[in-house]
């Protein structure tokens, strides 16, 4: 059985009674026949499962792969697909995001939960504004991964769920703190978050990364930085130079002129001469190149400045300490407790991987009914009658 849920574009839901508004969304939440007596048939199960293979193309822009999404795992594993549409008018229905859950209420899957936890696990999720900017009516008040993950939240809370847990990956552990999340044992709320791991989160809130590319670099190039360097200034420039190559061997790092100082970056396999403008593809690669340049940069000027202050530490690399911290505690999916900073990067003959990054770092939201991401509150008129407020959004 699937439920249908007429909502409001800033999220809310229409009163029953009310008159439906273009454009509004649409939620219908899908029920596994494995999960609950009460879900679909298994045939209209697995052909839910071919329209979330089909859409993770365009909803997910590569963030999650195809192979993600096979006919198996979502038979075996997933216990509800939320799917939001947009209906921009009448006779028209686009879907806009979508997420698979895990029920670990649910009897098979007993042996992913943790401390008898009887959490909804958000396995994946999936918006594109791309296709609401097409449907030029629709004029968004809230994302729609916002929206998304509020109704999840919800539907848990009425359904006995007493937590929401998810694998975020580093680009997006930010986002999800703004949302309440934590990185937190089950049964714990989020005020039992250790409070290292609090402040480390708290340091890196005025960061700003376009994109996880870019955060991943940025990661690397603490990691390559924070080598404890001897000499002087010449020799250490030397000695970071040499981890920087070895830690991001997609590029070249060379002294900068004495015109530039510090740093410079180039493209391995061709001069930056080569580079045509006229290109779209040679365009990205010198951005590429300029911003990884300013990160490097960036981030020396502040590890020499520290060295001579003589309070070069933990500190000084934000990004390190944080995911050092996350898996030290547990919180890193591909990495045990015993791994080690050493080991948070795993280089290859053509490239350096950060080991513990792939599949995201653990958070949980303790669910609370006076705790809604989108509140939709009213007011009594002295007339007796009720009369809705503006909404309040957090």
């Amino acid at each position: 059985m699937s439920s249908v849920l007429q909502l409001k574009m800033d999220g809310c839901p229409y009163r029953k009674g009310s008159k439906l508004l273009y454009p509004h969304l649409q939620l219908e939440v899908i029920k596994s026949p494995h999960d609950y007596k009460d879900g679909v048939s298994h045939r209209d199960w697995d052909y839910i499962g071919s329209i979330v293979k089909t859409m993770q193309t365009p909803l997910c822009q590569g963030g999650i792969g195809s192979a993600f999404f096979t006919k198996d795992k979502h038979r075996n594993e997933t216990s509800l697909v939320f799917i939001l549409y947009g209906i921009p008018r009448k006779d028209r229905k686009n879907i806009y995001a979508f997420a698979i859950c895990n029920d670990y209420s649910k009897e098979r899957h007993f042996e992913q939960r943790e401390n008898k936890e009887k959490s909804l696990y958000i396995e994946a999720i999936c918006a594109n504004a791309k296709q609401i900017r097409e449907d030029r009516r629709v004029v968004t008040e809230v994302s729609m991964g916002k929206i998304l993950i509020n109704r999840i939240e919800q539907w848990g809370l009425k359904h006995g769920n007493d937590s929401v847990k998810l694998s975020a990956i580093p680009y997006v552990t930010q986002y999800y703190r703004k949302l309440g999340y934590r990185h937190i044992k089950a049964g714990e709320s989020e005020e039992n978050e250790k409070i290292e791991i609090a402040n480390a989160a708290k340091a890196l809130a005025g960061l700003r990364f376009k994109n996880d590319e870019i955060l991943l670099q940025a990661h690397k190039v603490e990691l390559a930085l924070s080598h404890r360097s001897i000499g002087n200034a010449k020799e250490r420039l030397e000695q970071q130079l040499r981890s920087l190559n070895k830690y991001i061997p997609e590029y070249l790092f060379v002294e900068g002129d004495a015109y530039n100082g510090g740093i410079s970056v180039l493209p391995r396999g061709y001069d930056l001469e080569d580079l045509d403008m006229a290109f779209k593809e040679d365009r990205q690669t010198l951005e590429d190149i300029e911003s990884l340049e300013r990160v490097v940069n960036e981030k020396r000027l502040g590890v020499e400045r520290a060295h001579q202050a003589g309070t070069l530490d933990d500190n000084t690399f934000q990004l390190k300490r944080y995911f050092r911290l996350l898996v030290a505690n547990g919180f890193a999916v591909d990495c045990p407790t015993s791994k080690t900073e050493r080991l948070m990067i795993e280089f290859g003959p053509d490239e350096a991987e950060l080991a513990c990054d792939s599949n995201g770092y653990t958070m949980r939201k303790r669910l609370r009914a006076n705790n809604r991401l989108i509140e939709c509150s009213k007011r009594t008129s002295k007339k007796g009658g009720r009369r809705t407020r503006k909404n309040k959004y957090h």
